[in-house]
């Protein structure tokens, strides 16, 4: 599948194509090797399985400081996604897998509350996917980054300039995407938008009448709203991490705040791009030590 795998000493962080050309770069330190494992896009379904379809391993020439850099030719299907998990291991021995901090999609997130989540055996390296407990916190993998062989296509062609709205004049609406559209009284016209990226576009002629010039969105990157989920009283109504402060990829826009979860960040630059040529700003509420650990 991979083929003239060569170090990359300066490389962009996460996965990108270059060409015919992947290239790879994480941060990690004291690690003395890394191991790339890939498997075929799914989506996923407790008791589900892919088999390893290629392991890249990297030593010591593959590392710049903390800098692990890599690239390599692509050999296989250039029309099928990947996905894929990364092994650390450290200079005592200890080895466990982590996500790409720096990955633009995920898999395991598809609709809000399921508890799913992944492991890998330890013989064949074969992955699975789980349905986890609740009621504790996970330390297992609980997201599979994507690498797709292009970008998601984008419907609009012609992308609006971003508004720049002094700060002296503007007017700010900070609100969480899924509470403002979920309810029957929020201004989203078809129900099969509520809680998404596309129904918080219905609100904009409602956020104009009042002025607004910026809304600001709690987190839309990817979190575990099943991080901790404990029970109200009656056991009837689970409590999720609904605000979101406990981010497990900054660069991959939540996967079940889309309509079509395979188009996740489709949507949510369609989303950008609709506020934009409103007049309207978008800020992203970001705070870099409420992160989750994986």
């Amino acid at each position: 599948m991979f083929k003239a795998i060569k170090p990359l000493s300066n490389p962009a962080m996460g996965a990108r194509w270059q060409g015919k050309t992947l290239q790879f770069g994480l941060i990690a330190a004291d690690v003395v090797c890394l191991r790339y494992l890939f498997y075929a896009d799914l989506l996923p379904q407790a008791g589900d399985e892919a088999v390893l379809l290629n392991l890249v391993e990297l030593d010591k020439l593959f590392h710049f400081g903390d800098v692990w850099g890599w690239q390599a030719e692509y050999s296989g299907n250039k029309e099928a996604s990947l996905t894929y998990l990364i092994q650390l291991e450290k200079r005592d021995g200890t080895k466990y897998f982590v996500i790409d901090p720096f990955a633009r999609e995920s898999r395991g997130a598809e609709q809000w509350g399921k508890t799913l989540g992944f492991e890998v055996d330890v013989e064949d390296l074969s992955l699975k996917v789980i349905k986890r407990p609740q009621e504790y916190f996970f330390h297992g993998i609980r997201r599979l980054p994507v690498l797709r062989p292009e970008a998601p296509t984008i419907k609009i062609t012609s992308r609006p300039t971003a508004p720049q709205h002094s700060l002296e004049q503007s007017i700010v609406y900070e609100c969480h995407l899924r509470g403002m559209t979920r309810s029957p009284s929020s201004a989203v016209a078809d129900s099969a938008y509520s809680g998404t990226y596309q129904g918080l576009t219905d609100c904009i002629p409602h956020l104009k009448t009042l002025g607004v010039t910026a809304v600001e969105l709690l987190p839309v990157f990817d979190f575990d709203e099943n991080e901790r989920v404990f029970s109200a009283g009656d056991n009837a109504h689970p409590l999720y991490n609904y605000w979101g402060y406990s981010t497990l990829q900054y660069f991959a826009p939540k996967q079940n705040y889309a309509a079509d979860v395979e188009n996740a960040v489709s949507e949510f630059k369609e989303m950008v791009d609709k506020f934009h040529a409103a007049s309207l700003e978008i800020w992203l509420d970001v705070v870099f030590n409420h992160t989750a650990e994986f």
